[in-house]
Order: C-alpha cells, then structure tokens, then sequence
C-alpha cells in the first residue's frame, strides 16, 4: 500500500481550506440575502398595514361615539391623519395614540392646515353659491362688481368694512344678516328691513349715524315677523357656510373671513 507523500498531504489540506472558505462564504452570502428578503418583507408588511383614512375614521368612531366626523384623509406627514369634523374644524391624529390641535406648518412658512381649511370653504362655496338665495338678500348698490355679505349692524369690523367701501360706487352687495348682539342687532336689522328705503337705512345704520334712532325704534308685530321669517333665511345660509364671524364676504367666489380690506380690495380689481 502507497502511502502519501508530504507533497501530497499539503495539495490536500490546501484544497480542503478553500473548499472550506468557499463554503463560509457562501453561508456568509446566503445569511445577508435571508436578512435582506426578511427585512424587506417586514418593510412591505409595515407599508400594507398602514391603515386606510376609512379604517381610521371607523377606529375613532368607536373610540369616540360623539365625535361627528366628516372625512379622514392623509396628511403630508407618515403616519399623521387628517380629521375633519362636521363642523369644518380640523385636527390631527396618529394611530400611535396621539390627536393633535392646531396647524401644521411648514418650514417655508405655509400653513397646510390654513391651505386645507380654504380649499373646503371654496368647495362649500362653489355648491352653495349655485342655489344662493339672493331673493332674500337686502341689495345695495347696481355696480358690475358682486359682494356677498354675511353681518350684523352693530359688529365694529363690519362697519368699518362699510366704512372702507361706500364709495365704491361700481359694486352690488347682498346683504344677509347673522345677529350676534342679541336683542340690539335684531332692532338694528328691523329698522333696516321694515324701512321704506333699506339700502339707505343700511348706510345710516353701519356708519353709526342711526343708533338712536334704533334704540327708539319701535318694532310692530308685522315687522317683527317679517324680521324673524327672513332671519331664519339668513341664519340657515350662514350655518351653510360655516361662518364663525362677522364680517364675512364672498368676492370672485372666494371667501374672506372678517374686515380683511387689502383682500377684499384685491379680489375687486379681479373682478
């Protein structure tokens, strides 16, 4: 029997080491594609659970029985949801367990949630303004330029908006009125609907001119009816839009919440 020389016994363990480090290579391989396959699949699993803005909404439902929500959507920021209630008021939710109050702003300074909130105004507009009960309005003025008015006679920033536009002779305005001062405004809105010439009792009345004689003023039981019939009206359009305030103005079919002059004088040269 042969036996091995010393020659040959090295050629062998020299074979048997790189048999051996392309075996520990190929296991190294093997491991960092199993943990790559399983990592990736753990990503995909995360990205498919993610829940829907429909499963949100149903979550919060039951969390929360009394909340009126009107839409769930997502927001620029993973994992943070938009909630919107019924009312228009928008707030923040994370599945995490967290809801948010306020507004997201960006690091350039836009509000998204201000963005957000506009767009949902100029949607409720574009369907209200198709039906908008003009007939029920008080107008003033036969300009070519159109101004919808939500106010109320004694709201300081409604007649200083007044004050800012009388001489605008080029504009029509229609006149809803949203009663915020109680038993005041309703006297103020009867002198100016159960008048003769409500446009003119319109300017006496939010330039100040007329607040004694409102205080005098006597409301007869056919005004006071009248009054309340075309308030419900008025009420009814203003609840519509969502108007948490006096002044509030739609111009070129765009919203402007208060006595925002440099807007309203903006949107008119639009127009």
């Amino acid at each position: 029997m042969e036996k091995p020389t010393e020659t040959t016994r090295n050629t062998k363990l020299t074979e048997i080491t790189k048999h051996k480090k392309w075996l520990l290579l190929a296991i190294l391989f093997l491991t960092a594609f199993l943990i790559f396959v399983f990592s990736f699949s753990l990503f995909a699993k995360s990205e498919n659970e993610k829940p829907s803005p429909e499963t949100v909404k149903q979550a919060l439902q039951k969390m929360f029985p009394r909340l009126s929500i009107a839409e769930v959507n997502n927001t620029p920021l993973p994992g943070i949801y938009e909630i919107v209630g019924e009312s228009g008021q928008i707030i923040y939710y994370s599945p995490k367990g967290y809801i948010i109050f306020g507004e997201i702003w960006t690091t350039n300074g836009t509000s998204i949630t201000a963005e957000r909130r506009m767009s949902m105004q100029e949607k409720r507009l574009s369907k209200v303004l198709e039906n908008l009960p003009l007939d029920k309005a008080i107008k003033i003025g036969n300009g070519t330029k159109t101004i919808i008015e939500i106010s109320d006679p004694f709201c300081p920033y409604c007649r200083k908006a007044h004050e800012a536009l009388k001489d605008h002779k080029d504009i029509t305005k229609y006149v809803f009125f949203l009663p915020i001062h109680g038993e005041q405004s309703f006297k103020g809105i009867a002198y100016i609907v159960c008048s003769a010439n409500p446009a003119q009792k319109y300017d006496e009345t939010y330039s100040g001119k007329a607040d004694d004689q409102i205080e005098k003023f006597n409301i007869t039981p056919d005004c006071q009816q009248k009054v309340e019939n075309l308030l419900n009206e008025h009420v009814k359009l203003a609840q519509t839009l969502q108007v948490r305030g006096t002044p509030y103005f739609i111009i070129n079919k765009k919203p402007v919440e208060g006595a925002n002059i440099p807007l309203i004088e903006k949107l008119l040269k639009q127009n």
